[in-house]
């Protein structure tokens, strides 16, 4: 699959694999550079390319979710209380 990202794909380009199954060619486009665009309805096969693809590429990992609104409205508010006092 690396031998035909590369032969289709110019360098720095994007390969779009419209049925990623389980995410062989988007370990493929990754490993040589390429960006990439997988669709998969099945949610199971879903799990499997993108588990496949954040252990072959772990940059591609999500980020932690942001902190909960609660959070950043008291740290807002602590913010300002320390405004106050100056």
């Amino acid at each position: 699959m690396v031998w035909l990202c590369r032969l289709i794909c110019p360098p720095g380009g994007t390969i779009l694999d419209p049925f990623l199954g389980s995410g062989t060619t988007g370990v493929a486009a990754l490993r040589q550079g390429f960006k990439f665009v997988g669709i998969e309805r099945d949610p199971e096969y879903l799990e499997i390319a993108r588990g496949r693809i954040e252990e072959d590429a772990p940059l591609f990992r999500r980020s932690p979710a942001p902190p909960a609104r609660t959070e950043i409205a008291e740290s807002d508010a602590q913010l300002r209380l320390l405004d106050d006092e100056r």
